[in-house]
C-alpha cells in the first residue's frame, strides 16, 4: 500500500488537528486585534490626559472663601386652602 494512501484513509485524527488550526488562527487574529486596539486606546487616553493636564495649567485660580457668597434663600408661602 501506498504511504499517501494508508495516510488519508486514516481520518480519525484528522478533526482534532483541524480544531487545533482553527482555534491557533482565531487566538492569533485576537491577540494581533488586542494590539492594535490596546495601542489606539492609551494614545487617546494620552491625549485625553494632556488635555486636563494643559486646562489644569491654564485654568484661573480657585475664589477665596471671602469671595464666594451665600446662596439666597427665597421663601415662599404655601397657597391658603379654599
Amino acid at each position: 500500500m501506498f504511504l499517501p494512501d494508508r495516510f488519508w484513509r486514516k481520518r480519525r485524527g484528522n478533526t482534532a488537528v483541524e480544531y487545533a488550526i482553527v482555534l491557533g488562527l482565531i487566538a492569533i487574529a485576537c491577540i494581533g486585534s488586542v494590539q492594535v486596539l490596546g495601542r489606539n486606546v492609551q494614545q487617546v487616553l494620552q491625549r485625553t490626559a494632556d488635555a486636563l493636564i494643559d486646562d489644569s495649567s491654564s485654568a484661573s485660580p480657585s475664589p477665596q472663601a471671602s469671595e464666594i457668597s451665600a446662596p439666597q434663600v427665597i421663601m415662599v408661602a404655601p397657597p391658603k386652602k379654599p
